[in-house]
């Protein structure tokens, strides 16, 4: 596989996200492994999320709903998750 299009969805958050549901819903496994998913979603200062901190749920999910808008917002997927 190219190099940079393992290395962009590596970065992405929502390619790693859908991997993880990909695996949450389609294995027989009962957990998955979060780490490139964590990877991927980086805080403020552009850091892969740091899994020894706690926070809270809200701003968890806010974080990541602007995040995937953003990943979107060039695509016919833009209002995936448009507030009315």
């Amino acid at each position: 596989m190219d190099t940079s299009i393992e290395s962009d969805r590596k970065e992405s958050v929502i390619y790693q996200l859908q991997y993880l549901m990909a695996q949450l819903s389609e294995s027989e496994k009962l957990c998955a492994n979060p780490a490139e998913f964590c990877h991927a979603f980086k805080d403020v200062e552009g850091k892969p999320t740091n899994v020894s901190v706690q926070d809270d749920s809200g701003g968890f999910y806010t974080r990541l709903v602007d995040k995937v808008n953003e990943s979107l917002k060039n695509t016919p997927f833009k209002n995936v998750f448009r507030v009315s």
